[in-house]
């Protein structure tokens, strides 16, 4: 099992194995066993496999000042395409932030409610009116 806490130290170790030393070596030299390191080498096939956290992000985070001009020109009404267009960033960005943050801004949005149907399927029976039931036979108790 490879150390997903520490990537930093998979990447030492494969760095050591493309310099030439064993992978039981190489295990050793970043402070795991023997055995640990022929096991991830062998669990990889032999290939130094790619780490998330290499290169660029595709989408960079939102900053704290940009999150605050979000919210201030939710406030104000201001359209999305605005607020994108004075942030630099992409309309979908903003419009996910704020779906993401609704309830932050104001919004209301319900995000769960217990014992909804799910999409597309039927309503839950209404509950049992007590004023209904002498309109409708079926639904009085029979004596």
């Amino acid at each position: 099992m490879y150390l997903k806490a520490y990537p930093w130290i998979m990447r030492q170790f494969w760095d050591r194995v493309r310099d030439g030393m064993s992978a039981g070596e190489a295990g050793l030299a970043v402070g795991v066993s023997v055995h640990s390191g022929r096991r991830w080498f062998a669990d990889a096939g032999g290939v130094r496999p790619k780490f998330l956290d290499e290169g660029p992000r595709k989408r960079p985070r939102l900053t704290l000042g940009e999150r605050v001009v979000i919210d201030v020109g939710v406030r104000m009404g201001r359209s999305i395409r605005k607020i994108a267009e004075e942030l630099g960033r992409a309309p979908s960005t903003v419009m996910r932030e704020i779906e993401r943050n609704a309830f932050c801004y104001g919004r209301y949005r319900q995000r769960y409610r217990f014992g909804a149907p799910k999409k597309g399927g039927r309503d839950a029976k209404p509950r049992y009116r007590a004023a209904g039931a002498g309109a409708c036979p079926a639904a009085r108790a029979p004596t």
